[in-house]
């Protein structure tokens, strides 16, 4: 059970709202994940789908809940995505794997927005248990695709930036100000390549896809893909921030 003395320090929208209003928007932002799931970014290389904006979204369940209810609000916007791919065909279907992309998306965030979480008398370092499952990743890519190592950039940046979150952490990281605007993009970029993983891993085993297609074909496209999705998830946090400072 997690104690609730975090309630008073944890820098999450709607902290102090109403459990109905939080499930209510939790639901509404899962909805707009499907809704961009129709939304064509570009071509998977490998499956015959498509990459959809819903990649922006991923990392709002972690900025504007803390990592309990990003993971499940993440999960439930997953689920979406399997629903939709199911009526109209997506990458869904052949990497089922990526329903736990955006709930990774809402933990990690949620747990690098502050340095410490309490969970019965334990102090959990949130940013680096993100960093540390970024490493995993990472660790998993190259022993998998050694011959595609350059792949990893994007997820060594990623986790660079959950360490750096964790050793200059400030706890008012969530606030309408031109600081908390620049901490976002860290926040964004964890949750950008924490919801990637799954996509990644999927293509190593359940795909198949060799080193050569990771690093000559997929990887420009990744770069564009992601450093996009980055840029638009940092300006849809800026502008859901700034419509629900009232909650803050």
């Amino acid at each position: 059970m997690i104690e609730g003395e975090e309630t008073t320090q944890d820098m999450t929208l709607f902290g102090g709202s109403s459990l109905a209003f939080k499930i209510a928007l939790g639901a509404i932002f899962s909805g707009i994940y499907g809704v961009f799931l129709l939304l064509p970014m570009s071509t998977f290389i490998g499956a015959g789908s498509i990459i959809s904006f819903a990649i922006c979204i991923a990392p709002l369940f972690g900025i504007l809940f803390d990592f309990r209810w990003g993971f499940m609000f993440g999960l439930l916007a997953g689920v979406i995505g399997l629903i939709v791919s199911s009526i109209i065909g997506g990458l869904f279907l052949a990497l089922p794997n990526l329903v736990f992309g955006p709930a990774l998306a809402g933990l990690f965030v949620g747990l690098s927005k502050r340095s410490t979480h309490k969970i019965r008398e334990l102090q959990i370092p949130g940013p680096l248990i993100a960093a540390i499952y970024l490493f995993v990743v990472i660790a998993v890519f190259l022993v998998m695709r050694p011959d595609a190592w350059w792949f990893m950039v994007g997820y060594f940046v990623a986790a660079l930036c959950a360490l750096t979150l964790q050793i200059y952490h400030s706890n008012n990281i969530i606030t309408d100000d031109l600081t908390s605007k620049a901490n976002i993009i860290p926040l964004v970029a964890i949750g950008t390549f924490s919801d990637f993983s799954m996509m990644t891993l999927g293509s190593i085993f359940i795909l198949d896809l060799p080193g050569s297609v990771f690093g000559l074909v997929i990887f420009p496209f990744m770069l564009i893909e992601r450093t996009i999705a980055i840029i638009i998830s940092t300006l849809l946090a800026i502008i859901a921030i700034k419509v629900l400072k009232d909650y803050l």
